[in-house]
């Protein structure tokens, strides 16, 4: 159990996202950024995919990219990618080594460094929204996102009990997000046009898939694992 007494989300998370970087060649990759395992990540990040849709020649903001791999993949459907991430020495070996997508390094729930970023058709959020302070970020992001375009984000379930076990564990720090509440934030957002969201729930058996997936819905059934959601923006 963490103290949440003493530390805030960010100074946390950096530290502990500092230290797990570094260990990406003892753990892999997956473990480095906290996915139980590949398959989970690359699935999740295939739902993402679809909720972001075409995005050709598209301005994309990867938000808490991590190791880029999910910004190098928008990279290679022809988007036109910046990924941003606290840690600040990833950010640095990314760019060294991947140098045709800008890397910045940005808190995403600081005010002033979300200030200086510009306007996407897409930005995306792919399990670090639970790190954060979910309402106060999704209104900082809002604003980056351009007319006819989408925010797209993916969070663990706060009704899960496995979300509620790890909330038990870190506190304040690690806060998962219910349909409910991604809902009704929406509906808080200038110029919004439509949200819709996709469950991911845990397979029994996941020697083929981890996640059996919901269609595209704006009500979830059941108690998913984790909640893909898309907040469309209207036109001018």
């Amino acid at each position: 159990m963490v103290n949440p007494e003493t530390q805030s989300k960010a100074e946390y998370w950096e530290k502990h996202y500092t230290q797990r970087h570094r260990e990406i060649d003892s753990v892999g990759l997956a473990k480095s950024l906290d996915y139980s395992n590949e398959r989970v990540q690359f699935q999740t990040y295939s739902h993402m995919l679809e909720g972001a849709g075409v995005l050709t020649n598209k301005n994309v903001l990867d938000a808490g990219c991590g190791w880029g791999n999910f910004s190098i993949i928008l990279y290679g459907i022809g988007a036109i990618v910046t990924g941003i991430d606290i840690i600040s020495g990833t950010v640095e070996e990314l760019r060294k080594h991947r140098p045709f997508i800008t890397w910045q390094s940005v808190d995403i729930s600081n005010e002033e460094q979300c200030a200086t970023l510009g306007m996407y058709d897409c930005i995306t959020a792919t399990e670090v929204l639970q790190y954060v302070d979910f309402a106060a970020t999704i209104n900082l992001l809002w604003p980056h996102v351009a007319p006819s375009g989408r925010l797209v984000g993916c969070v663990p379930n706060r009704d899960c009990p496995l979300a509620q076990s790890a909330m038990q564990r870190f506190a304040h720090l690690w806060e998962p997000v219910s349909q409910d509440s991604i809902a009704s934030l929406a509906q808080t957002l200038p110029d919004v046009q439509e949200i819709m969201m996709k469950g991911l729930y845990f397979r029994e058996d996941q020697h083929f898939l981890p996640y059996q997936a919901s269609d595209w819905v704006t009500q979830l059934e059941g108690t998913p694992n984790r909640i893909v959601f898309v907040i469309l923006r209207g036109s001018e």
